[in-house]
């Protein structure tokens, strides 16, 4: 039911350079990039599929915290979107840190990186330059297309997201998922 194909990406340069890895193999055809140690919700994930042109998942911090496994300091080190009334995406706070209220309202769309793709995405990785620390960050890209009048939805999501980005995540990962029930 499922058809893979590989992309390279030849040395660990970031993830913009991982989506232009990506887009030589598929074309000009839209896709998903999400993180690998996340797990996501699949009504998100279908909202991405779903939505035609570029766009991204604002989950809900409020949410995040109270059903998934991420505690109100960690959203911290998750991007902060600003979006406008019609859930357009004008900004990227990365990792906020203490730089924001994360109480506030201009904090409650959190991003943690599950975006749909398209080809004006694409070229604003091709042509972003290397972030201070070496790599071509997706963030930066996605600004540079904000900047270029490149439209990106933000489908918001109350919903959780079960982050694995350190061994202590497993314990709570493992609990909350012991009882999901694989569908191949």
């Amino acid at each position: 039911r499922v058809s893979v194909r590989y992309a390279i990406q030849q040395e660990p340069l970031g993830t913009a350079n991982a989506v232009v890895a990506a887009a030589d193999v598929i074309g000009d055809a839209p896709f998903l990039v999400l993180n690998a140690d996340n797990y996501y919700p699949l009504d998100a994930l279908r909202a991405l599929v779903a939505h035609d042109g570029a766009a991204t998942i604002g989950f809900d911090r409020d949410a995040l915290v109270a059903l998934g496994n991420i505690d109100a300091e960690r959203v911290r080190a998750f991007a902060v979107l600003a979006i406008d009334a019609q859930s357009m995406l004008h900004g990227i706070i990365e990792k906020p840190g203490d730089a924001l209220d994360l109480g506030s309202d201009a904090a409650r769309w959190v991003g943690m990186n599950c975006w749909a793709i398209t080809p004006s995405l694409v070229s604003a990785c091709r042509r972003v330059s290397r972030s201070t620390r070496g790599e071509f960050e997706l963030p930066e890209a996605v600004a540079l297309a904000l900047r270029e009048g490149v439209a990106v939805q933000v489908i918001r999501q109350s919903l959780p997201v079960l982050d694995l980005s350190s061994r202590a995540d497993i314990p709570a990962v493992v609990a909350r998922l012991a009882a999901v029930i694989p569908n191949p």
